[in-house]
Order: structure tokens, then C-alpha cells, then sequence
């Protein structure tokens, strides 16, 4: 059994991305969806390395930038416990996630 992800693109004449289209072969919708912002990470394991793809459509407002990648970094921290059963890691992420979303709650309300 195979699944499959696609991403497209639209860009403007300057190759910034005006909209960004999702469809994955086992959603049970039957159509894509827009999303403003997409963060893949790829393992290469020759290099042993991360590679990263992140993209955002140009009318992404800079805070919610922000959440989404608070979003990110938390959701990465359930990754590793789950995957590791590392809590002290896990932890420590969160804890770093808790610092982000009060900085963020801070500068917004400075605005």
C-alpha cells in the first residue's frame, strides 16, 4: 500500500509563493486544501543531516508565522517522546515552547 503527499505552488513573477494547495491520497475529503505555510524536514542518511523545505504564501501575517512555528516546535517535542521515550529532551522543549508562546503574548501585547 503506498500513500502519497502532494504540494503545489503558486507563485507571483517575482517566485514568491501567492498560494499554496495540499492533497494526500488517504484524506477523506476529496479535495485539496489551502494552507499559508508548509515545514518539511527530510533525513539524509548518507549525510546525516536535515534537509528543510519551508515555504509561506506572502500574506501570512508575521504572528501567525510565529504560532505556526510554536506549533512546530511543540509538536516536535510529543514527536520524540513518542518516538524515543525521552522526556528530558521532550521536556526541555516544551519548556522552550513556553518561553516562545510568553514572548510572543508579550510583544504582541506591546503592540
Amino acid at each position: 500500500m503506498n500513500s502519497e503527499i502532494k504540494f503545489k505552488i503558486k507563485l507571483d513573477e517575482d517566485r514568491i509563493p501567492e498560494k499554496i494547495e495540499w492533497d494526500a491520497s488517504d484524506r477523506p475529503e476529496d479535495a485539496s486544501s489551502d494552507t499559508k505555510a508548509i515545514a518539511i524536514g527530510l533525513w539524509d542518511d548518507k549525510l546525516s543531516n536535515t534537509l528543510r523545505i519551508d515555504l509561506w504564501t506572502k500574506d501570512m501575517s508575521v504572528l501567525d508565522m510565529k504560532k505556526f512555528y510554536i506549533d512546530m516546535i511543540g509538536g516536535m517535542a510529543e514527536s520524540i517522546r513518542n518516538a524515543t521515550d525521552d522526556q528530558v529532551m521532550a521536556n526541555r522543549i516544551q519548556e522552550v515552547v513556553q518561553e516562545l508562546v510568553l514572548h510572543v503574548k508579550n510583544t504582541e501585547n506591546q503592540a
